[in-house]
């Protein structure tokens, strides 16, 4: 499926892209789930971030190809995370940041934003206003943080709960 991958990409049939890379995953899962040998499992784990790099490329593309930013945005921080997971899986978690695909996504991720003007997304302002919310900060600035914590935990109401918990806590 590979060949089919990548010549979806070159024709620039992205959904078609992403619809090979998820069969392929799926097959992936197959191996991973009933294989009775590691070497063999291993064998095609090996290549998951990579498929997963094309699925993600190709999702953001289609996004893209229906002029909507916003979400190429999106799945490319869906499918950094996916990724970032397989790191975490088999213990490779410090090379993520350094591997190539991973800074490719990230140049892509950026382009995007610069090309159209999209800010940060609310899961990237509501962590950096939980990082603002620490000790240490003015207290200008942190009173300020704590309250987009506050307007934000109607999305992620764990980490507002966690953060507010934290700042009672070092008083």
């Amino acid at each position: 499926y590979y060949h089919r991958r990548i010549s979806w990409l070159r024709l620039q049939h992205y959904h078609r892209a992403v619809e090979a890379a998820d069969h392929t995953l799926a097959l992936m899962d197959v191996c991973r789930d009933h294989s009775p040998d590691e070497d063999w499992t291993m064998s095609h784990e090996q290549y998951r971030p990579f498929v997963l790099f094309h699925r993600t490329q190709a999702a953001a593309l289609a996004a893209l190809e229906e002029a909507d930013a916003t979400q190429a945005i999106n799945e490319i921080d869906v499918g950094l995370e996916q990724m970032r997971e397989v790191f975490v899986e088999h213990e490779a978690e410090e090379e993520f940041d350094e591997d190539e695909m991973v800074q490719q996504l990230r140049k892509l991720k950026d382009s995007l934003r610069e090309e159209y003007e999209v800010g940060p997304s609310l899961q990237e302002r509501l962590a950096e206003a939980v990082r603002m919310t620490r000790a240490g900060n003015f207290s200008r600035t942190r009173h300020a943080a704590v309250t987009t914590v506050r307007k934000l935990a109607s999305h992620d109401p764990d980490l507002a709960f966690a953060t507010i918990s934290g700042l009672l806590n070092d008083i």
